[in-house]
């Protein structure tokens, strides 16, 4: 969704509330593609600084459908974001460019709400995704996990062999 700014410009002080639908399923990265679930309305307040300057409170409130670093099982993890930002449409793009502060949510005199979640999620994006903190993993014997009481009485999974082996050597 954008959001025209410009709209808020009448007056100094001013302040718009508007809410947003998340305008993605999925979320994309370097690490994957995640499913967007249990998505909120992004919140986004404008206040009217004054100058062509505006002040932006967003808050949004989803989660990302996501695997487990060890068992692979897919968990919803939330991602609960209140943050702030300050705009300058007077400053042009090189000029934001050369302050470091590369807005790519901002086109010309509208806010780009789904490119700001985008880049939200992205910079609080978790290093390492576990279902539970003592969560085991895939077993190296069978290759399931063994929390889910399917290796017992199981023949050994010739896929697996290779590995058992590695193990076999090193324990020797």
């Amino acid at each position: 969704m954008l959001i025209h700014l410009s709209e808020s410009m009448i007056r100094e002080g001013e302040c718009k509330r508007y809410e947003a639908p998340i305008g993605f399923s999925s979320f994309k990265c370097k690490a994957g593609m995640y499913k967007v679930v249990d998505a909120k309305p992004v919140l986004v307040d404008v206040t009217n600084k004054g100058n062509m300057k505006y002040h932006l409170d967003v808050q949004m409130d989803c989660a990302l459908r996501m695997p487990c670093a060890r068992c692979l099982k897919l968990i919803d993890v939330p991602f609960q974001i209140e943050t702030d930002v300050d705009v300058d449409l007077k400053q042009t793009e090189q000029g934001r460019v050369d302050d470091l502060d590369e807005q790519t949510y901002i086109q010309g005199y509208h806010f780009d709400v789904d490119e700001f979640i985008r880049s939200e999620l992205f910079l609080n994006m978790p290093m390492r995704v576990l279902c539970k903190e003592d969560c085991e993993g895939i077993g190296s014997r069978y290759g399931t996990d063994p929390e889910d009481g399917e290796c017992e009485g199981r023949p050994l999974d010739f896929r697996m062999a290779a590995i058992q082996k590695i193990f076999d050597e090193a324990n020797r």
